[in-house]
């Protein structure tokens, strides 16, 4: 019995399809003894790859602590760098540029978890309550956009072309999403906030969005240059 993922699989060919659902329940007991098998019946191919599926697991498993550190990441360094906006409590903060190496690096889902969850944490316990809705939202996409356009680029060099659209469009989200919450919804719910407090903000908004394009920029060139998907994603 091989131990690799692409064990070989044997075949059965049965005739009669009425013993179907017995045949279905022996294999439950088969997959206790047998690593894999290959079923034929009447033309309907039914497979199973037990040591695929246990690496399939290991795989699943590498996902959700991958996207756990990028969560923390994003809450360490959106917390640390924050810096008070003309309206409070709103800050500025370079945590954008771990949600690009995330979405860079990990792909759109990574990028909208990290982004969204991370971002919304740093939020929530810095006390900015009612900008946590509107941050889950805006750096949920923004990940998730950054990531989607690296998905077109197949060779995953942001050194190209690729890499300063998806930085570029993820801080134009960010700037965008901010500026029309505290336009048109933050507003609602707290008279502070509209467009002239939206404007207040603008300046340091872009300056979040340009520091934290060119950090994540860097920093994710310099990642895929020494080939990190190799290490965390198995490529």
């Amino acid at each position: 019995m091989e131990s690799g993922c692409n064990s070989p699989t044997g075949t059965l060919d049965i005739a009669d399809g009425k013993i179907v659902q017995e045949v279905l329940t022996f294999l439950s007991l088969v997959t206790r003894i047998f690593p894999a098998y290959s079923i034929q019946i009447k033309g309907v191919s039914i497979q199973n790859n037990m040591q695929g599926r246990l690496c399939m697991d290991r795989i699943s498993t590498k996902k959700i602590a991958l996207n756990g550190l990028m969560i923390a990441l994003v809450f360490l360094t959106t917390y640390f760098t924050r810096l008070p906006e003309p309206i409070p409590p709103g800050y500025v903060n370079i945590g954008d540029a771990a949600i690009m190496i995330a979405a860079i690096v990990l792909g759109k889902s990574s990028g909208f978890i990290a982004g969204s969850i991370g971002s919304c944490l740093a939020d929530l316990i810095s006390g900015a309550f009612i900008y946590a809705p509107i941050t889950f939202i805006v750096k949920g996409v923004e990940g998730f956009v950054i990531g989607l356009i690296m998905q077109e680029n197949r060779k995953g060099k942001p050194g190209e072309l690729f890499g300063i659209i998806a930085v570029v469009a993820g801080a134009a989200i960010m700037v965008a999403g901010y500026f029309l919450a505290e336009s048109y919804i933050l507003g609602i719910f707290d008279k502070t906030f509209g467009y002239t407090a939206a404007v207040a903000n603008l300046p340091l908004n872009l300056v979040q969005g340009g520091v934290s394009a060119i950090i994540g920029y860097v920093l994710s060139t310099l990642l895929i240059r020494i080939n990190i998907g190799k290490y965390i994603r198995g490529d």
